[in-house]
């Protein structure tokens, strides 16, 4: 017994007017869009430029009252400095540790400090 394979065949006389229609629909989307964003750049790059007002800064109040009352800003310590006996000391040394861990290689670290 032969095995027999068949061919469906999609009717394209039947769905060629559509496509053609969709083709040419979206040729004229295209087209129109386009010459809106031609339109507009025409009309907007003319030889006319705005114009800018003036501007104008009054140096005189760099020397006013009101800049010499002014305070500095706090100086704080860098933070890279070693620190002094005293201030508030740096964190654990490995922060990534689980703090369990953390704790037990402080412990040793200050044991084998006091030896």
């Amino acid at each position: 017994m032969a095995i027999t394979f068949e061919k469906k065949e999609i009717p394209i006389k039947k769905y060629s007017t559509w496509i053609g229609v969709g083709v040419v629909v979206i040729i004229l989307i295209v087209v129109l869009l386009n010459m809106d964003m031609f339109s507009s750049r025409l009309i907007s790059s003319g030889f006319v430029t705005p114009v800018l007002p003036s501007v104008s800064i009054d140096y005189e109040f760099l020397t006013s009252d009101e800049i010499k009352n002014l305070e500095p800003f706090v100086n704080f310590p860098d933070f890279n400095a070693p620190y002094i006996e005293g201030e508030v000391k740096p964190g654990r040394e490995n922060p990534f540790l689980p703090p369990s861990q953390a704790k037990t290689t402080e412990s040793q670290a200050s044991s084998a400090a006091t030896e």
